[in-house]
């Protein structure tokens, strides 16, 4: 036997016997492994990461994205291999980048705190510290009988086996507050110029209006929301309103009713799909259709059983005795009809097939036309409740609408009786609507109501008041507030929040640019490799 061969054989035996030690892996060496060292030319202590600190760090990582894309209904597999490399890549990068900044900071004495800055950082530990103890006790100490100070020294104890102490929270503010003065110091002079601020004020004008005239629907959905805007198109109005919304007792009928119908016309849609796959499973000619099966069929609706009149709402006094008077009576003509404890297989019966069903279709689809047709008679059923319970609603709000409209005539100030009245939160003094004085509307906008809009754009003079409105939401008074003047809004107008913008994206950019200079000329070593390894 030659000599290597025999080294290599004995080399084996030895790596048997001795249980492999020498390609087995110690964990604890392995984590310590150096994988990141970031120092600078100003000399202090270099930092360095090593493949444990990195591996935890990728695993939160990981596992937080999870938790956050399930949450949003998105998929996310944090076993995917190149979800794993490109993680630790980030978690690579982000760790040499906080490493800069932080030798950065400890070369300009940002690490040194005044005493009103180290008050700052224990009032934000104390309060976080204490926020955490509360949720710790209601996941996992929400049945204990410790209370007190036992109970304290419990959570704390549960905080600290988790590896979660107060002495890392206070070290994270602090690390914080270093990058913030950092921050500061490094964009202190960053400052936008007159000629910056128009040119940009230029180009949000050109790019809304070439968007904004083509589709002014756009502008009406951007006011609306609050958004900032530099251009208005043509068509476009403001109007302000009044809401007596339906009581809660109406709103409860009606919301009631809405259910019923969404539940009949999903029961209706499958029972249609379900019918028409029976007919062309025959494997005939015939041109039926599910619809046509249901239509041969008579539907007899039944009286409720559970129909009880409910109170109509009391009307608020008046200094006018007769126009209560006048309410009262509106109010008792029309009862409101309950539907919570109607039984809906009470609702219809089916009679006999009309002698026009042929007599080719089989049992089995001559039920489910039966089936079809009842769901289809008990929707038409409740969409007449519901329609009757609107009218019920509104008829309730038309003294209170009647004596609003009566104060309009008399000259009373529409804002002022927006305040006294009003039950939209949307025309709240708060609100986006009432600072841009009224709701914008124009042809072609469809997130209003119909019938709201409708009445909005019927408007023929600013100044103009509507009569009663009547919507899904309740009973509508409109005020044309205002036409939008077409053109650019004027720079005086958006400056602050123009400026603030783009002083904004200035500090990052001339931030993010200074990092950059600094890890350049940081020494910076890696090893991506151990990562995998």
């Amino acid at each position: 036997m030659h000599k290597k061969a025999f080294l290599a054989c004995m080399l084996v035996v030895t790596m048997l016997l001795t249980g492999c030690t020498l390609i087995e892996k110690d964990e604890a060496v392995d984590r310590a492994t150096e994988v990141v060292r970031v120092s600078n030319s100003a000399g202090g202590e270099d930092i360095v990461y090593t493949k444990g600190e990195v591996l935890d760090e990728v695993n939160y990582q990981l596992n937080y994205m999870s938790y956050l894309y399930n949450m949003l209904g998105y998929s996310y597999d944090p076993t995917d291999p190149t979800i794993i490399a490109q993680t630790k890549d980030d978690v690579m990068d982000m760790l040499v980048e906080d490493a800069v900044e932080t030798l950065k900071a400890q070369e300009l004495g940002l690490n040194e705190f005044t005493e009103e800055e180290l008050a700052e950082i224990a009032e934000s530990v104390d309060t976080d510290w204490e926020s955490n103890k509360s949720s710790l006790q209601s996941q996992e100490f929400a049945d204990t009988e410790l209370t007190g100070d036992e109970l304290d020294a419990a959570l704390e104890a549960r905080m600290a086996e988790m590896g979660y102490t107060r002495e890392q929270l206070e070290a994270s503010y602090k690390h914080t507050k270093m990058l913030d003065k950092l921050r500061e110091e490094t964009i202190k002079d960053v400052v936008v110029t007159e000629e910056e601020l128009q040119a940009d004020y230029d180009e949000k004008v050109a790019s809304q209006q070439e968007t904004y005239d083509a589709t002014p629907t756009s502008y009406v959905s951007a006011l609306n929301n609050g958004s900032t805007v530099y251009y208005a198109p043509a068509g476009v109005r403001l109007v302000k309103q009044i809401l007596l919304q339906f009581s809660e007792e109406d709103q409860e009928i009606i919301d009631t009713l809405q259910d019923l119908i969404s539940d009949k016309t999903t029961e209706i849609s499958t029972l249609t799909t379900s019918l028409n796959n029976a007919i062309s499973a025959l494997g005939t000619e015939t041109t039926l259709t599910a619809d046509d099966l249901a239509a041969q069929v008579t539907v007899a609706m039944e009286s409720p059983k559970a129909v009880e009149p409910t109170a109509a709402p009391e009307v608020e006094e008046t200094t006018d005795a007769e126009a209560a008077e006048d309410a009262e009576a509106d109010t008792e003509a029309a009862p409101v009809t309950t539907v919570s404890d109607r039984p809906v297989s009470t609702l219809a019966t089916v009679s006999d097939l009309t002698a026009n069903f042929t007599e080719e279709i089989d049992e089995s689809l001559q039920e489910m036309a039966k089936e079809l047709a009842t769901a289809q008679a008990e929707k038409a059923f409740f969409e007449t409740q519901l329609n009757n319970a609107k009218e019920n609603g509104w008829e309730h709000l038309n003294a209170k609408a009647e004596e609003i409209l009566a104060k309009i005539d008399a000259g009373e100030d529409f804002d002022a009786l927006i305040d006294e009245y009003n039950e939209d939160p949307g025309m709240a003094a708060d609100s986006t609507a009432r600072k841009n004085v009224g709701y914008a509307v124009c042809e072609g906008y469809t997130s209003f109501d119909a019938d709201f809009l409708a009445a909005a754009l019927a408007l023929e003079n600013v100044g103009d008041v509507s009569g009663q409105v009547r919507t899904q939401f309740g009973t509508h008074i409109l005020l044309y507030a205002a036409d939008v003047q077409q053109g650019p809004v004027g720079l005086d107008a958006v400056r602050d929040g123009l400026e603030a913008s783009l002083l904004a994206t200035k500090q990052d950019e001339t931030y993010a640019a200074q990092v950059e200079t600094w890890t350049q000329e940081a020494k910076v070593t890696t090893n991506r490799n151990a990562l995998d390894n």
